[in-house]
């Protein structure tokens, strides 16, 4: 199946490990900035995913 020309690029959602990779920091912190409501989390049965466009928002300095 190809992709539409208009429509976006499909980004695979990141597992909590991805994200502590990424961020330099533990699974545990992340699972912490999930619970704080700093970054958004979604569940797929019980696996949590990360969208990557939100951790792009942790990761961006204020």
């Amino acid at each position: 199946m190809q992709r539409q020309p208009d429509s976006p690029p499909y980004h695979a959602p990141l597992t909590i490990a991805q994200c502590a990779q990424r961020l330099q920091v533990s699974e545990r912190t992340v699972r912490r900035l999930i619970a704080a409501g700093r970054l958004p989390a979604f569940r797929i049965g019980r696996l949590v995913r990360i969208h990557s466009r939100d951790l792009r928002e942790l990761e961006r300095p204020e």
